[in-house]
C-alpha cells in the first residue's frame, strides 16, 4: 500500500463578502478561495482544537480536495500545481523517499513554494519543462488560463 501525504485544500465559496468599504454587496458573484494546509486532516478541525478554522468553515460551502502527486509524499508544491493543472504533477525532487522509509517531515523534505515576483511564479520555466517529461500530461497554469479566458481574476 502506497502512502499518500496530501495537502487538505479548502475550496471556499463564501456566504457573505464584502466591496472594499465594508459593506455586503449580495449582488456580486461570491469569492471562491483555495486554502492548504499541509498535513491537516478533517479529525484535526474542532471548537477546541482549532476555534478559529472551525468558526470559518461553520460560516462558508466548503470542499475538501486531497491531491494525489507524481510521487508518493505529495509535497505542497506538488498540490498547488496539480490543482491548477487538473492532473497529476510535481515540482522535481530527487530523491524521493523509498516505500519502506517513513514519512519524511514535509517541513525538511519538500522544497518550499517558490516566491512570486511581478506576478510570475519563480522557476516556472523549469516547472512546466519538468511536468513536460512526465506522463501526465500536466498543463500547468490551465485553472488560472481558463479562469482569466472568461473574463475573471485568478
Amino acid at each position: 500500500m502506497a502512502l499518500l501525504i496530501a495537502p487538505l485544500v479548502l475550496l471556499i465559496a463564501g456566504s457573505a463578502w464584502g466591496t472594499p468599504g465594508g459593506k455586503l454587496d449580495t449582488t456580486a458573484e461570491p469569492p471562491v478561495v483555495f486554502i492548504g494546509v499541509p498535513g491537516l486532516r478533517w479529525t484535526d478541525v474542532s471548537a477546541a482544537s482549532t476555534p478559529n478554522i472551525s468558526a470559518f468553515v461553520a460560516d462558508t460551502a466548503v470542499a475538501q480536495l486531497s491531491v494525489r502527486s507524481v510521487y508518493r509524499v505529495t509535497c505542497p508544491i506538488d498540490g498547488w500545481l496539480t490543482l491548477g493543472a487538473g492532473r497529476r504533477a510535481a515540482a522535481q525532487r530527487v530523491p524521493d523517499i523509498d516505500e519502506t522509509e517513513n514519512v519524511p517531515d514535509l517541513n525538511e523534505f519538500c522544497d518550499p513554494i517558490p516566491p512570486v515576483v511581478d506576478h510570475r511564479v519563480e522557476g516556472w520555466d523549469s516547472l512546466v519543462a519538468y511536468n513536460d517529461d512526465l506522463s501526465f500530461n500536466a498543463q500547468l497554469g490551465q485553472l488560472s488560463d481558463a479562469i482569466r479566458s472568461n473574463g475573471e481574476c485568478a
